[in-house]
């Protein structure tokens, strides 16, 4: 019997490693660098990003690099394509309406004038806008220029959770 037992042990645990190599297939992990996502993302703070491109949502985080440079970034998705973005008083609005929740919402941002989103581009803000080069100052980045969106923090435990 506890032979048995030793071996199913051994054939679970083989499963669920298996199982989680193939759920985890599409994904990878990155080290966060800087301040520009503070609050939701610290330096040294591990994340998940799941590869490949899809429908795009305003409030996702994204893994990028902009043309030219080998820093990859994670940003939030504020515009999309033919999205009107602007800062006025401080407050940062998509399409005359100001943005709905989360980080960027509480925060002062300096005023930027409106502009709108070229065709297979995206707009992007770090959450920490005073500390954040992002589209502001680099321009929205192109859709292909995605790597991934960043899914969860794995590391340290003590933040660990879905994004």
């Amino acid at each position: 019997m506890r032979k048995f037992r030793g071996t199913f042990l051994l054939g679970l645990w083989s499963a669920v490693v298996l199982i989680a190599l193939i759920a985890l297939r599409n994904y990878d992990w990155y080290p966060a660098v800087g301040t520009s996502m503070s609050p939701t993302i610290q330096p040294g703070d591990v994340l998940l990003v799941q590869n490949g491109h899809e429908d795009w949502k305003r409030g996702e985080l994204v893994l990028f690099q902009t043309d030219g440079e080998e820093t990859l970034f994670i940003k939030r998705i504020v515009g999309l394509p033919g999205d009107r973005i602007e800062a006025v008083q401080g407050r940062l609005r998509v399409n005359g309406q100001p943005w709905p929740e989360g980080p960027l919402a509480g925060i002062s941002i300096p005023d930027f004038p409106a502009q709108r989103v070229p065709p297979g581009m995206l707009f992007v803000l770090g959450d920490n806008p005073p500390e954040s080069e992002d589209s502001r100052s680099f321009g929205p980045i192109s859709e292909e220029a995605v790597k991934g969106n960043v899914r969860a923090i794995l590391y340290p435990f003590s933040r660990m959770k879905g994004l």
